[in-house]
């Protein structure tokens, strides 16, 4: 014990005023003389001063009393400096904020990338300051020969230059007031420290301001801590604070597997270097086989009707842009440029820059040609499961600018009713009126079918298997050429398809490990995670695949069996058609009931996989028995034989001795396995 002494930090509610030149002291009964002894002896007083009286840390109604206290052992106490005891709102605690400086190292996270406070949008001096400065810009300092994409981002540019200017100096400002504040308080309270009445009547003014100014503050740190308070027991700024620190401890990295050489990176460049060879290695394309890409669309039998493709090609109105960016979500992450939303609706709605944004999102429907500041993102990576030093583990989510993202979601509101109408009903992802229940439900009715049939109509029972298929990397991996391919066969207008195709392939993208952003990496393949308009892409890119299946006259899919014997059945019953395939956007679910049959789907994932980049993860796809026993039968055997041994993927049945078998007694019900896995495990959060 006596060794780490010097090292110990004492701080808290003592509930007790160690002050002995002050009534507090003498009045309280049952004074801890040794424990004091051992203070004095030990540690240093961190906030009072020898000699003078404690400043007070604890008010409530008239008594105000000292209570907090902070000692150092020797070698943290030669490490601390500048003392503070401040004044917190009433609605937050009756304690004083009691601070002490403790230098230490420096951290191994970066600054990220800039960002615009969102909250300055309702600060009544910066709309007046931002409003004045780009008048004046846009009239007297843009230069009118330039294209409206370069107008528009030099206004961004000018934005951000007068926001770190406004902050900066109201940063300042504002430390300067809550500290003449402060003092204004501690003079107060020294100067009527007997005279309780006074101090009624003098303090509220002075913590009313300062009350307002710590507002600010905390609202920054709510951003920081990426959260929004849900209710009132999360309104402290403790909570705040370990969301921060929860935060930063969910997203460093500490160390990272080189993906060529395997080595450890610990330091931030060797970090920088892995990730940078892994997501341009991702988003490098590879070759397509032709002959698959023609067999992959040979299999789209709808098309967009005339009145539709007019329709996604219609001029974008002003209302609709001005629209989007004060409707978007306020919670989201800006791009490079640090613009939210909040910002950009005081751009979008600002009289000087009204046609050059309305050209700017006409253009890119008509040209697609984009500002530069469109073309260049941030990439987040959050860890999903698994080893966090593998790079594969971690899932990559695109951080575009505000502009944008309003674009992409006026679009996808276009794209996504017509895409309603031409994707397979077995499609439940990210489409109006489609719900993963639906399937689930579906899911559910075939295995009790099967199971019922198994144990009440034995002699007519034929076993069927479900695969449940991995894709790698699904969304980052789709081919461009085989996208645009897709999206004029389905008959989307070439304008469209060329839009798309600028917009989302070769692009600049930055990578952010723990604040430090890699070097630009060429996205040449890959649709964004985080933008809206990316699921319905996606859908349109994988929904030849499962017309490969829905059309397959060699895939028979899952028939309901009859659960009587033949002779037991008085009224004829018709089955429903089979059900080949469910879907809900990348994971895709395929029933078979011969080995033909997988052999069969194997070559459709083939074909698919060379004509598109996609690439089936068999070691994390699983394959079950939908009656959830034993295969007795000879198909049944050899099913599980090549599922296990030829394609290598995990076999689950109720003789499975994995705990998360999706046929075991705490998920018998798959659906709802499949239901919370997909949405759960969903890029598309709002961005």
């Amino acid at each position: 014990m006596p060794e780490i002494i010097p090292s110990l930090l004492i701080a808290g509610d003592m509930n007790y005023c160690f002050d002995t030149n002050t009534y507090h002291h003498s009045h309280r009964a049952g004074k801890p003389k040794q424990f004091m002894e051992f203070l004095n002896t030990h540690f240093s007083d961190c906030l009072n001063p020898r000699n003078e009286p404690h400043a007070y840390t604890f008010e409530r109604g008239s008594t105000m009393s000292t209570l907090d206290y902070m000692f150092a052992g020797q070698d943290i106490a030669s490490n601390m400096s500048d003392a503070t005891n401040s004044f917190l709102r009433p609605e937050w605690t009756d304690h004083a904020l009691v601070t002490k400086t403790y230098t230490t190292g420096l951290t191994n996270c970066g600054e990220g990338i800039w960002r615009v406070n969102p909250h300055l949008a309702k600060n009544p001096r910066y709309r007046q300051k931002l409003a004045g400065e780009i008048e004046r810009f846009v009239s007297t300092k843009l230069d009118y020969n330039l294209s409206a994409q370069d107008k528009w981002d030099l206004i961004k540019r000018k934005t951000k230059q007068v926001t770190i200017n406004f902050a900066r100096h109201h940063d300042t400002w504002r430390k300067a007031r809550i500290k003449a504040l402060q003092s204004e308080r501690n003079n107060l309270l020294r100067r009527y420290r007997n005279d309780i009445e006074c101090l009624k009547l003098l303090l509220p003014d002075v913590e009313g301001e300062q009350s307002k100014l710590q507002q600010e503050i905390v609202e920054i740190q709510m951003l920081k801590a990426g959260r929004r308070w849900l209710e009132q027991s999360e309104n402290s700024p403790g909570y705040i604070k370990h969301t921060i620190d929860q935060r930063v401890d969910q997203r460093t990295i500490a160390m990272l597997k080189h993906p060529s050489t395997g080595d450890a990176c610990l330091d931030t460049e060797t970090k920088l270097n892995a990730a940078e060879s892994f997501y341009q290695d991702l988003y490098t394309e590879e070759p397509i086989d032709m002959d698959c890409l023609n067999t992959m669309l040979g299999h789209i039998d709808r098309t967009v009707s005339p009145e539709d493709a007019t329709m996604i090609m219609e001029p974008i109105d002003y209302d609709d842009i001005l629209d989007g960016a004060r409707r978007t979500p306020k919670q989201s992450s800006p791009g490079l440029d640090g613009i939210g939303y909040e910002i950009l609706y005081l751009l979008v709605s600002h009289p000087s820059c009204r046609d050059i944004i309305h050209q700017v999102f006409n253009d890119a429907v008509r040209l697609a040609k984009f500002p530069k500041s469109w073309q260049a993102s941030c990439i987040i990576i959050l860890h999903k499961k698994g080893d966090k030093s593998d790079l594969a583990n971690y899932r990559p989510i695109t951080l575009t600018a505000a502009d944008c993202k309003v674009f992409t979601r006026i679009m996808n509101s276009r794209v996504v009713q017509v895409a309603n109408r031409i994707i397979t009903p077995y499609q439940c992802g990210f489409l109006p009126g489609r719900y993963i229940g639906d399937h689930g439900m579906s899911l559910q009715m075939i295995i009790d079918n099967a199971q019922s049939a198994s144990w009440r109509n034995l002699s007519n029972f034929i076993a069927y298997a479900g695969i449940m298929l991995n894709n790698a990397k699904a969304y980052d991996r789709v081919h461009p050429k085989y996208l645009s391919q897709v999206l004029l066969k389905f008959g989307f207008p070439e304008a469209f398809v060329t839009c798309i195709t600028n917009l989302f392939f070769d692009n600049s993208i930055y990578v952010n490990v723990n604040g430090f952003l890699t070097g630009a990496i060429s996205q040449r393949r890959g649709i964004r995670q985080g933008d809206s308009i990316s699921p319905v892409l996606f859908n349109l890119a994988i929904e030849p695949f499962l017309l490969s299946i829905v059309n397959n006259v060699n895939l028979s899919g899952y028939s309901l069996q009859h659960v009587k014997l033949l002779h037991q059945i008085q009224n004829p019953w018709i089955s429903p058609a089979p059900i080949k395939v469910l879907a809900y956007a990348d994971d895709v679910l395929s029933f078979v009931k011969l080995q033909a049959e997988l052999v069969e789907l194997q070559e459709r994932l083939r074909v698919y996989n060379r004509a598109s980049n996609a690439k089936i993860n068999y070691s994390k796809s699983v394959a079950f028995p939908l009656h959830d026993s034993a295969m007795k039968s000879t198909d049944g055997q050899q099913i599980k034989q090549y599922v296990t041994t030829q394609l290598q993927m995990k076999w689950y049945d109720s003789h499975s001795t994995e705990p998360s078998s999706p046929t075991s007694s705490h998920s018998n019900h798959l659906y709802t396995t499949i239901a919370l896995v997909t949405l759960i495990s969903s890029p598309f959060s709002t961005h």
